[in-house]
């Protein structure tokens, strides 16, 4: 049950990555200096978090 629970959760942050990456497709390449440190913090909060 636990791991259906998160497992579900994980995939709902996968289209959330997915939309942010879409978003950030979109953007100049200039802005990568400003979003790596973003992902960065983002995937240090979803290692923290699970």
């Amino acid at each position: 049950m636990y791991v259906s629970i998160q497992s579900s959760a994980v995939s709902r942050q996968r289209s959330a990555v997915s939309r942010q990456w879409s978003a950030v497709s979109r953007q100049p390449s200039a802005d990568l200096t400003q979003i790596k440190p973003m992902l960065t913090s983002f995937i240090k909060k979803l290692i923290a978090d699970s």
